[in-house]
Order: structure tokens, then C-alpha cells, then sequence
């Protein structure tokens, strides 16, 4: 267990990292209420191309939730001294785009190993992480077919930071070397270790370390300058190869090129002997499908392992396997060791047999029958589920929209109620016809406007309520001699006298573009209610009159009602004509619409404002949106509800 120091650190580290959510990290939490064990999802910037790969991933597998890098950090119980192991799980790097994260998702940067110190936190290791992904140009490994994420360590061990108290160096052997691939000193050489694992010094030195009396067996841990290690042990000397220097580690190529190394470099590193356990448990995985054209079972897996004559594995590196009987080989990848970090695999007397029992996981890119079958069952639950999310949420949106819209007509009946439109008489008597087939009698006074006959007809039936019409959606059409709209700034005269009008609802004129059926929007847009132009035009609802307000300040309340509702309808055509009208005037400072009055509250009015809005239209809606379209509006809250409710 870890101490309680150990423990306070990590505690205090969780929450210095939770204040990084929204910025740095998208989430943290722990892996099964373990305290040593983390989750993060980390988002990048969406122009980059690591992001855009992850989204392109999520879209594959049809899974929103996938649209982070989901990353394990596993601490040991010596931290802060000893680096956490971090771990990618989903989704894959493309191996060959990065040099840093191994096959099996492990990253290994300098911070997390050399240049660790106890004074470094997990925000730094957060940014390390972050910029190294972005600068390496790492790229995400996205399916054609399917990639299985990284796959989980099974073995319930404390993380390996290969520290020298973990393998102690032993034969007195540390040295600062040279490396070099094999090929590179001459055919010999690189034939005799290209089919192993084993490595070698110049014959002076093999001399050196066979005349003493020497802890057996010698296995060697390679340490490359940007902290990647891994174990091998040691081959003949080559009596041949005198002109090689002391200071060099001749190494395979393969290994070259595990190290992420070009063949012709000769990169420093720090060689040492060192004492490891004997193997006992070993999970590997084939980097590639073709592996299995030449292993068919498991029999055949446990033969190649053995016939590969490996001296040391060390966990998160890759190993050469050699198909039996022929000199093909397979990329593996360690994934786990027990005991953990590195094991051997030779005795002390190279006569005795290690028992170690492996396990093979499959391949990212294998895929058999029943694979497949539950691959295209999860991503069709996927479609299926996103779909009916995408529903409930349009439904949702469409009832609130709903509901505000009746709210508003409900608020504008008792306004125009209070104000007497029944009790309106004239000398010119009409019989109003609605869609629903009722009919009422009403009389106007001649020489008003058409207007009154609107206000009336939004009283006097229920039709209004059943069929969600606004005030500016009423449409009247005269009968005889000839169907004829009658407009409500027109005046009434005494021709109507004793005619029948038929109410109607007013429907938004229909684009080309939406008779020829063209989709080209967007879901985004369908979705937002406040892309959506249906045929209820914005309306401001003024604020309910006083049922003792004199005549004619009643009549002034219902101009003024009209005027807001033309002004708003006005202002949606804008919109519609310039989507980008408020957004501009709202990031310049300047009003949006010249008829729009100007007015600059104070933060704290400002806020308000804006969380009344919301209360409205829904929490869900972006602040700053909000923000906008009040600024568009004069900070009228009624105007911005229609505006953003589509009404």
C-alpha cells in the first residue's frame, strides 16, 4: 500500500487537476474509486490534425463519446519519486507516426523517465504529454476496418519506471556507450543477430567481462538518451570486428529500429548489467494480421515463441518471433511482464528451462467472423441510439418551442382582451369564418384599420390556441367579388359591410431550394431551434396593460404591440438574409440593426438578462449566443426568447 505521504500528494494532485477541466483536460476521474489509478480525456484544438483524426474515429465507430483521448495514469507507491506510467487506451497512434508512444500504447518521454524529479506534477506531466502528441505530428491510427484499442494490462502490479533501485546494476557495469545496428560493422555481425534478441560489445571488452568472476547470466538493459529501455543478453564475441571501439553496443537492427533510431545514427545511451528475475508470466500481442497466415493455433504460438530463443522481455518493447523452421519472423508487442518491468528468459547455466507461461491477445487489425458480427451489431446500436437522441431532442426542442409559443399567444389574448377588443362596435358588420369552421359576428368602426379585425379574430375564436397562430400570421380574405387580402394597415370601409371574411393562417413563402427537397443544411442547424424559420414570426409581447388604463392609452399599447411585432419580423428577415448580422455587431460592439434601440447595461443587468433568456429557451444554450442576440435585440429579453425560439 502507499503511505499516507504518497497518498496526500496524489489527493492534492487530483485536485490541482480537476481545476484544469474545460482547458487542459476535458474530465478526470479515478479507475475504480482507486486513488492510483486515473482517467483523463484530453481534447486538442479542433483544427489539428491529432483531433481531427479522433473525431474521424468517433465517427467511424458512431460513438460522440469517443471524441476525447482517453488516457490511464497508474501511480506507484513510491511517487513522487519514482514517474507515473502513462498510458494511452483509445484510440490507437499509428505506430511509424511517433516515436515516443510504444505499440502497446505506453509514452515514453524524457519527463517520464531521465528527466523525472519529485518536484513535478501531473500538470506538467499533462502539458508534456499535450505538446509532445502535437509536435511529433503523432496521428491517429483510424479504421478501416476495425483497430482494437489498446489493450488493458491484466496483470494488478505497481508500475516499472526501470529505475536503478528496481534493477539493481550488477558486476560493477555501467558505462556511457554508443549504439550501433549491426549491419553497420559488417554482414557477419548483422547475420548472426538479426534472428535474436542478444547484443554485443568489441572483443576487448567480452574479454573483460568473462575474466572476472561474474554474476551469471549476463543481461544487459539499454537505456537510449530519450529514456526508452529494454533488456537483452549477450552473444559470442566476433574475434573479427578488433576496429570496433569499447565504448560501442552492437545491436540488431530490428532493435535500431525499435529504439525509433535510423541505422546510420549513433546515438548515445547508458548500458548496464543487470540482475533480473526469471520469467514466470508474459501477455504478447502480433503487431500485424499477417502473423496468423503463418500461425494457425495456439500450439503454433507457444512453438514460434520457443523456437525464438529470446534471453530477456521487457515490458512495452517489441521482440522478433521466428515462424519454426523457416527465417520468417513477426513483430510482437510485450505488453506486460511478470514480475513486472523485465524479466530473462536463460538461467544462470543456460541448462535449465524457464517455465514461463505465455498469453497472446489478438491483433489490432484481426478480425474473425464473430469480431466482425459484433463490431457491425455495436456501431448499428450506435446509429440507432444516436438517432433516437437526435429525435428526443428535436422533439423536445420542438415541444418547448411549443409551449413558449402558446404562452406568448395566451399573454397577447388577455392583453388584447383587456384592452376591449370585444367590446368594440362599428357601423360595419362582417361575419368572420375561421378553418376550424366556426363563425363570429363582429362589428368595426369604418375608417379604421384592418388591424382591429386581426386583434379581434385573435380573441374572439380558439382557433388561434389549437393551431398555434400568432398575432402577424393572421391573414384575412374577402370573398366577393374576388378573393382579396386584405392588409392590416388598410382601412376598413364600408363596402365590407355585411360580407364575410375568411380567416386564414399567413405560411413563410417556400424557397427554390426547399421545393426542389434540397438537404443541404446541415443536423447542426436543424436541431438549433433558432435556425428555424417556420411560420410563426417573432413577436415582443409588451408588457400587460392595466385593466383600469384609459381608452386611448389602451390603443397606444396595442400600436405600439403591432409595431414591436412588425419591427421583429423585420428583424428575422434580417437574420435570415445575414446570418452572420449579430454575431459581427456583437464581437464589433456596434448595433447590429440601425432600428434597434441602443442600450448597455451593466454586468451584472447583462447577466441577468441573460440567465432569464435561458430560463426560457433552456440552460443548454450557449451564454455568449444568448449574449449576441440580446445585443442584436437592444437587450430586450422578449424580443431575444422569439428570436432564439423561432417564433
Amino acid at each position: 500500500m502507499a503511505d499516507d505521504k504518497c497518498k496526500a500528494r496524489i489527493v492534492q494532485e487530483l485536485r490541482e487537476t480537476e481545476q484544469l477541466v474545460g482547458r487542459d483536460v476535458e474530465s478526470v476521474e479515478l479507475i475504480d474509486k482507486d486513488l492510483m489509478r486515473w482517467r483523463l480525456r484530453i481534447k486538442f484544438k479542433p483544427d489539428t490534425p491529432i483531433q481531427k483524426g479522433i473525431e474521424a474515429y468517433a465517427q467511424r465507430l458512431a460513438d460522440p463519446a469517443k471524441k476525447a483521448m482517453d488516457v490511464r495514469v497508474h501511480f506507484s507507491k513510491a511517487y513522487p519519486n519514482y514517474p507515473p506510467e502513462v498510458t494511452i487506451a483509445e484510440p490507437r497512434i499509428a505506430f511509424e507516426s511517433c516515436n515516443f508512444v510504444s505499440f502497446g500504447g505506453k509514452l515514453n518521454t524524457p519527463l517520464l523517465s531521465v528527466d523525472w524529479n519529485s518536484f513535478l506534477t501531473m500538470r506538467d506531466v499533462i502539458q508534456d504529454v499535450t505538446m509532445k502528441l502535437l509536435g511529433s505530428g503523432a496521428e491517429v491510427d483510424v479504421p478501416r476496418r476495425t483497430i482494437r484499442p489498446y489493450h488493458e494490462k491484466p496483470f494488478d502490479q505497481d508500475p516499472v519506471s526501470f529505475q536503478k533501485q528496481d534493477f539493481p546494476t550488477v558486476n560493477k557495469f555501467e558505462r556511457q556507450m554508443v549504439m550501433k545496428a549491426a549491419s553497420t560493422i559488417s554482414k557477419e555481425v548483422q547475420e548472426k543477430l538479426q534472428l535474436s534478441d542478444r547484443i554485443s560489445f568489441s572483443p576487448a571488452l567480452m574479454n573483460e567481462l568473462y575474466a572476472e568472476q561474474n554474476e551469471l547470466p549476463l543481461i544487459f538493459e539499454i537505456q537510449s538518451h530519450n529514456g526508452q529501455v529494454r533488456h537483452a543478453g549477450i552473444s559470442d564475441a566476433f574475434a573479427f570486428i578488433d576496429y570496433v571501439p569499447q565504448d560501442t553496443v552492437i545491436v540488431p537492427d530490428w532493435v535500431m529500429e525499435e529504439f525509433r533510431f535510423s541505422l546510420s545514427a549513433a546515438p548515445p545511451c547508458t548500458v548496464r548489467c543487470v540482475s533480473l528475475q526469471a520469467a514466470r508470466r508474459a501477455l504478447l500481442q502480433p503487431r500485424g494480421n499477417g502473423f496468423y497466415e503463418d500461425i494457425k493455433d495456439e500450439a503454433g504460438l507457444n512453438s514460434a515463441f520457443e523456437n525464438s530463443k529470446l534471453t530477456a522481455l521487457t515490458a512495452h518493447s517489441g521482440v522478433r518471433i521466428r515462424v519454426p523452421g523457416t527465417d520468417r519472423v513477426h513483430m510482437m508487442e510485450v505488453l506486460d511482464v511478470y514480475p513486472p518491468g523485465a524479466v530473462r528468459l536463460i538461467s544462470a547455466d543456460f541448462t535449465q528451462e524457464i517455465k514461463c507461461k505465455v498469453t497472446f491477445v489478438p491483433a489490432p487489425d484481426f478480425e474473425d467472423a464473430e469480431d466482425k458480427t459484433q463490431r457491425l451489431e455495436t456501431v448499428e446500436a450506435k446509429i440507432r441510439e444516436n438517432e433516437k437522441k437526435k429525435t428526443d431532442r428535436e422533439s423536445a426542442l420542438a415541444e418547448k418551442a411549443r409551449v413558449a409559443k402558446l404562452n406568448r399567444i395566451a399573454m397577447l389574448r388577455c392583453e388584447l382582451e383587456d384592452a376591449g377588443v370585444l367590446r368594440r362596435k362599428g357601423d360595419v358588420a362582417v361575419k368572420l369564418t375561421f378553418p376550424d369552421g366556426s363563425q363570429v359576428d363582429g362589428s368595426f368602426t369604418a375608417g379604421r384599420k384592418v388591424r382591429d379585425m386581426v386583434e379581434f379574430a385573435m380573441v374572439a375564436s380558439d382557433w388561434v390556441v389549437d393551431d398555434v397562430v400568432t398575432l402577424p400570421n393572421v391573414m384575412l380574405l374577402t370573398v366577393f367579388p374576388k378573393p382579396q387580402e386584405l392588409s392590416p394597415d388598410d382601412e376598413i370601409s364600408k363596402s365590407l359591410h355585411r360580407s364575410r371574411i375568411l380567416v386564414q393562417k399567413r405560411y413563410p413563402e417556400v424557397d427554390d431550394a426547399s421545393e426542389r427537397g434540397d438537404d443541404s443544411e446541415s443536423d447542426d442547424a436543424e436541431s438549433d431551434p433558432s435556425n428555424h424559420h417556420d411560420d410563426f414570426a417573432p413577436l415582443s409581447a409588451p408588457s400587460m396593460p392595466r385593466k383600469d388604463a384609459a381608452p386611448e392609452h389602451s390603443e397606444d399599447h396595442l400600436s405600439k404591440a403591432w409595431d414591436l411585432a412588425n419591427e421583429n419580423e423585420e428583424l428575422r428577415k434580417r437574420m435570415q438574409e445575414n446570418p452572420g448580422l449579430f454575431a459581427d455587431g456583437a464581437a464589433d460592439g456596434k448595433q447590429s440593426c440601425d432600428d434597434v434601440e441602443t442600450f448597455v447595461p451593466t454586468d451584472s443587468d447583462a447577466q441577468e438578462k441573460i440567465e432569464q433568456v435561458r430560463g426560457v429557451v433552456g440552460a443548454d444554450v450557449d451564454p455568449d449566443s444568448v449574449r449576441s442576440v440580446l445585443e442584436a435585440c437592444g437587450w430586450r429579453v422578449d424580443d431575444a426568447v422569439a428570436l432564439l425560439m423561432g417564433m
